[in-house]
């Protein structure tokens, strides 16, 4: 075949054809991104479990509560704020934070539901159920130094 009158000669191969196809493609998926965006229900960032005292109590007594926070809190936080939450690095100890500021559940719950962008603790709600939350907040009510 004779390309000439596109002005590429012999050069415009399958390989030329075949990068088109992919730009094309790529223009197709960002405008249907962008077009079907709007339609993806939003989640109201100031969402956190907050609880009453009642509430609280009965979750700080449940040991299972306590051993399953454990377990997430090493899987989940351990990599920045260490396996017994001593603090590593720019993440802080999490057992002289309860030390300074006290035990309170509802702002360990805020915390890490929403997290921390001055530093640099990223919102949890988006990839943790509100029961495995609550599990980690009890957990760390327990720790003490």
């Amino acid at each position: 075949m004779d390309n000439r009158y596109l002005g590429l000669g012999k050069k415009f191969t399958a390989i030329h054809i075949f990068g088109t196809l992919v730009i094309m493609g790529t223009m197709v998926i960002v405008l249907f991104y962008f077009f079907l965006r709007p339609f993806v229900k939003k989640v109201d960032d100031k969402a956190v479990l907050h609880l009453s005292s009642v509430e609280i109590e009965a979750a700080q007594r449940n040991t299972d509560f306590i051993k399953q926070g454990e377990i997430l809190f090493k899987i989940q936080c351990a990599s920045c704020h260490g396996f017994r939450a001593q603090g590593i690095g720019q993440a802080p100890s999490l057992i002289e934070t309860n030390k300074q500021y006290g035990h309170d559940l509802n702002t360990m719950l805020s915390m890490i539901s929403n997290g921390s962008e001055l530093r640099g603790m990223p919102a949890w709600k988006k990839m943790m159920q509100p029961k495995d939350i609550l599990c980690v907040a009890v957990y760390l009510t327990t720790l003490k130094p």
